[in-house]
């Protein structure tokens, strides 16, 4: 649990820095974004842990493996939709 809590406050500090760019700048919709974004990366990383059912110490550790890191705050990125 201590390494998804690591997790969750590097989320939450691509919150921060965009709510110093919206103290700056007032960019409402800017902040708004990312604050969306935060909701979808913190969705992904909660099912990611929750994947492995009775087994959230194993996941946790695999959050943590340096030799596949993964970015949870652009796993949060809104997709685009393909068409044709």
């Amino acid at each position: 649990m201590l390494r998804t809590t690591t997790r969750l406050r590097e989320l939450i500090g691509h919150v921060g820095i965009a709510l110093d760019r919206y103290r700056t700048d007032g960019d409402a919709e800017q902040m708004d974004t990312a604050l969306y974004q935060y909701h979808r990366s913190a969705r992904e990383l909660w099912k990611f842990c929750w994947a492995g059912g009775s087994q959230m110490e194993f996941v946790a550790s695999l959050i943590d493996d340096s030799a596949a890191p993964l970015d949870w705050w652009q796993r949060g990125t809104r997709r685009r939709l393909e068409r044709d």
